[in-house]
C-alpha cells in the first residue's frame, strides 16, 4: 500500500508539473494574438505574469484530478483511466473554464478578447478548452511516467 501511495504522490506532483509546462506554453503562445491586455505589457511583465497564471491553471487542473477521483471514488483512478472518468475531468474542466471566463469577462470585467479570439456565446474557445487539453495530457503523461 505505501508504494501504491508513493505512487500517488509522483503522479499527483507530475500532473502539476506537467500541467504548469503546457498552461504556461499555452498562455505565451495565445495571449499576445487573442486577449487585449497582452499587447501593451512589456515582454518581462507578460512572462512573468504568464508563469503565476500558469500556476493557477495547473493548481485548477488538480483540482478537477481530485474532482474526479471523488467521482471515481478512487484517488488511483489514474492507474487504469477509463472512458468515464475522461468524461467527467473533461466536463468539470470545461465547467470551471466556463466559470473563470464568466466571471472575468462579464462580472469582474478582468480583460477582454482581441478581435481574432473566437467565441461561442461571449466565451473565448481558446481559454474554454484550454483546461481540458493540457489536463488530460498532464494525466495521460503521468500515468505514463509513473504506471
Amino acid at each position: 500500500m505505501k508504494k501504491r501511495i508513493f505512487k500517488f504522490w509522483i503522479a499527483f506532483v507530475s500532473v502539476f508539473v506537467l500541467a504548469w509546462v503546457l498552461n504556461f506554453v499555452w498562455e505565451v503562445m495565445h495571449g499576445p494574438f487573442l486577449y487585449n491586455c497582452c499587447v501593451v505589457m512589456s515582454p518581462e511583465r507578460y512572462v512573468v505574469w504568464m508563469a503565476k497564471v500558469a500556476v493557477e491553471d495547473g493548481l485548477l487542473i488538480l483540482g478537477v484530478y481530485l474532482f474526479t477521483a471523488l467521482a471515481m471514488r478512487s484517488l488511483f483512478w489514474i492507474e487504469k483511466i477509463e472512458r468515464k472518468s475522461v468524461l467527467i475531468f473533461v466536463a468539470a474542466a470545461l465547467a470551471v473554464a466556463v466559470f473563470i471566463e464568466y466571471r472575468a469577462l462579464f462580472l469582474m470585467d478582468k480583460w477582454s478578447y482581441s478581435e481574432w479570439m473566437p467565441t461561442l456565446f461571449g466565451i473565448g474557445v481558446s481559454p474554454l478548452v484550454q483546461l481540458a487539453v493540457t489536463g488530460v495530457v498532464s494525466v495521460w503523461v503521468s500515468k505514463k511516467i509513473v504506471y
